[in-house]
């Protein structure tokens, strides 16, 4: 007989796996009771109420009808090791029939393509579904094995029955228990869907992998009992009932579920509970974490025993949670939220004891409260339990300041802000808490960097200041030069001010000679760029990209006396990115200018090839005022900052050739004083002054090298060390090409 091709290769690969066989190709048969009938390929209906084995069912080519072979089993029937071969091919099991070992084909996914149990007293034993669709609406259903395609455990009325599954693995496709009565036991989940829904229960399922769903959203009786979902495994709890539960994966309770008996969450679970789900009645043992998922909600459990493990409330995207217990006990962590400014948080209520110690931690907000209040966390009906801030140092940053965590010693537990000095027990709110006095790590960048723009202004213009010195000693003649420059600054004012900034830029300029009576006179003009890296000393860190042009004029009489002037202009660029005591980061950004101009005089004398040329020097410095807004709420407003640095030192050098080069090294030192103490900065509503005044000594040694007729080179070293700003090095490196 000559097969479809399909068949054939179906054929072969049989007979590979079943030798011995000598395959019959039938239509239609009965097979009567005591009658045993084995291997045969059936396109028609085969009625079973002897035994058949090794019997594959394919489809009817012959037929212009979509129809393949039906294997019907009646009472008394057993059916061994029957293959569904084709989209329109099924069994159906009736009363007291039994199939073992079928196994339904993955040639394609087709409603009709199926085995039928519709009998209470049908059962199936040890089906493999790699395709198609495996429908149980009675009987008892054994070791069902899903890979692909569908298995439905469904609740008919009109079977008279209710059908159970019983050790069924799951490792594709979509497998459904629903309606009154239906049942799933000791099912294994590894891939695909278990979906119970409609009534249906399911009992001592495994999840290792896939998706569990329990209930839905428009008929929400669905019960389970004893649900484990291992590390790899995702659970929905959509609605329903679900009693007693182990979880090492994820699990999310949703708004219309309900939650009895015991939950635990291993080291590797997570478990999200959303507002409106009954879980008043669950007791939870938490290793892993348990997630309040949504913010404004209103959250009870019975009794809550950690183990080490966390409760983390949502984000307050539309307001506050609580979250009320029956007892607590163990050791474990607590994620919150506070807008101390509004006087709201998430807080914690145990109505029992609560026993054990618990590390809290509050997420930092930039929003200063209008002023220092105390707000209540934690409330507890008695016990031993411990309560303190988990936050970087025991402390939290809301707005300006910082705060920590104090108790009535009556088992309520407060935030209240942080001082230098011992904090007595926190009186119940709104009562004033003490003032403030330990600002926070955002506030401190924001004092940092408004002071630095003064502060880069100085070391571009000591660039400058050195090619002046530089022209004092060269040709009459048109010259173009540049430098770079790189220096690091240590900064910290009473203020809250304290950073460490390093510096490099690069400046080019051009001047030209005028020769006037018994005097030189110069001219020039420059453009410099420079970046800054700055370091906050509390944690963060942010950097400056500044762009400047200018001028410059030098006098120089044959008598030795000089004066320089330089004026230039700056546009400075800030990043801000304050590092929080939480760990996270707030960003802000913002720009300025700056205008500033140096004055310098001084007089040269000299004996033989040395001079000694003492001088004084005045730099005067202003940059606009700007206001901006950190990413974790803070506002800042930085007024006019200005700078008025007087200076006062001595350079002296020596000349001589080496060759053909001329070298001219030399040493200055000086005493700079900044006059300026009072740059205000605005941090929410609170106020500060920056105060970088006081004296500096500032020491530089150095050599200038004429190479050639036309080119020269520079390159020194600096020192300074003040009162609020150390320069511990510095390093100017350029040249000059005269023409």
């Amino acid at each position: 007989m000559n097969f479809p091709k399909k068949l054939s290769v179906i054929s072969t690969a049989l007979s590979l796996a079943i030798p011995n066989c000598a395959w019959s190709y039938i239509e239609d048969e009965t097979v009567e009771v005591g009658t045993v009938v084995n291997d045969e390929i059936v396109k028609g209906v085969q009625f079973v109420y002897g035994t058949t084995n090794n019997i594959r069912l394919v489809k009817d080519d012959t037929s212009m009808a979509l129809s393949g072979g039906y294997q019907v089993v009646e009472n008394g029937g057993i059916v061994n090791n029957t293959i569904v071969d084709c989209d329109y091919c099924s069994i159906r099991l009736y009363d007291g029939a039994t199939s073992n070992h079928t196994v339904i084909s993955g040639l394609g996914y087709n409603a009709n393509m199926e085995i039928l149990v519709t009998a209470t007293t049908a059962v199936a034993n040890d089906t493999v579904v790699n395709g198609g669709y495996f429908r149980a609406f009675a009987g008892v259903i054994n070791r069902t094995i899903l890979n692909a395609g569908g298995f439905a455990v469904r609740a008919e009325e009109s079977y008279g029955s209710t059908p159970t599954a019983n050790d069924s693995t799951v490792n594709g496709g979509i497998m459904y228990v629903e309606s009154n009565g239906a049942s799933a036991n000791n099912t294994t989940l590894n891939g695909g869907m278990l979906a119970v829904a409609y009534g249906g229960t399911d009992n001592n399922t495994t999840v290792n992998g896939g998706v569990y769903l329990l209930g839905d959203d428009y008929e929400p009786g669905a019960y389970s009992n004893n649900l484990i979902v291992n590390s790899g495994g995702h659970a929905y709890i959509v609605s329903g009932v679900l009693t007693d539960s182990t979880v090492g994966g994820t699990m999310k309770i949703m708004e219309q579920a309900t939650l009895q008996g015991r939950l635990s969450v291993t080291d590797s679970g997570a478990v999200t509970v959303y507002g409106g789900a009954n879980t008043s009645d669950a007791s939870v043992d938490l290793s892993g974490s348990l997630i309040l998922g949504d913010s404004g909600g209103s959250y009870a459990f019975n009794a809550l025993t950690m183990s080490g493990g966390s409760v983390v409330y949502a984000a307050p995207t539309d307001g506050y949670s609580s979250l009320t217990l029956a007892s607590l006990s163990g050791s474990g962590s607590f994620y919150m939220n506070t807008a101390i400014a509004d006087r709201l948080t998430d807080s914690l209520t145990v109505a029992g004891q609560a026993n054990g110690d618990f590390s809290v931690y509050v997420a930092d907000t930039g929003v200063s409260p209008s002023s220092a209040y105390s707000l209540t966390l934690i409330q507890t009906g008695g016990g031993d339990a411990q309560f303190s801030l988990g936050n970087d140092g025991g402390r939290v940053d809301l707005g300006t300041y910082q705060y920590q965590m104090t108790t009535d010693n009556g088992g309520n537990w407060f935030l209240t802000p942080a001082t230098d000095e011992p904090v007595p027990p926190a009186p119940p709110e709104p009562t004033p808490a003490p003032a403030p006095t330990i600002i926070t790590p955002s506030t401190s960048a924001v004092l940092s960097m408004a002071t630095v723009d003064p502060l880069i202004f100085q070391s571009e213009m000591d660039t400058v200041r050195n090619r002046l010195n530089g022209v004092h000693s060269a040709n009459r003649e048109n010259g173009m030069w540049g430098a770079s420059l790189a220096d690091r600054r240590n900064v910290s004012d009473r203020a809250g001010a304290d950073y460490t900034m390093d510096t490099a830029s690069l400046t080019i300029g051009a001047d030209h000679p005028f020769a006037v009576q018994n005097a030189t006179l110069t001219g020039g003009l420059f453009f410099n760029y420079a970046h800054s890296d700055v370091d906050f000393n509390r944690d963060g860190d942010g950097d400056v990209d500044t762009y400047g042009a200018g001028a410059y004029a030098s006098y120089l009489h044959h008598s030795g006396f000089y004066l320089n002037g330089i004026a230039q202009f700056n546009r400075f660029k800030h990043d801000v990115s304050p590092r929080m005591s939480s760990g996270e980061r707030a960003y802000g950004d913002y720009d300025t200018n700056g205008y500033g101009m140096n004055l310098e005089a001084g007089k040269y004398f000299y004996f033989g090839d040395a001079f000694i040329a003492p001088y004084t020097a005045l730099t005067g410095f202003i940059a606009d005022g700007k206001s901006y807004r950190l990413s974790n709420g803070m506002k800042a407003d930085v007024s006019t900052q200005r700078s008025l640095l007087s200076e006062a030192g001595a350079r002296a050098g020596y000349r001589f050739s080496v060759g053909s080069v001329q070298l001219k090294p030399y040493v200055s030192a000086a005493a700079a004083s900044e006059l300026v103490d009072n740059n205000d900065v605005r941090v929410n509503d609170d106020g500060f002054t920056n105060d970088l005044s006081g004296v500096r000594g500032i020491y530089q040694a150095g050599v200038g090298a004429r190479l050639s007729r036309s080119l020269s080179a520079h390159a020194s070293g600096a020192y300074a060390d003040g009162k609020n700003v150390e320069a511990p090095w510095a390093v100017n490196i350029g040249f000059s090409y005269s023409f």
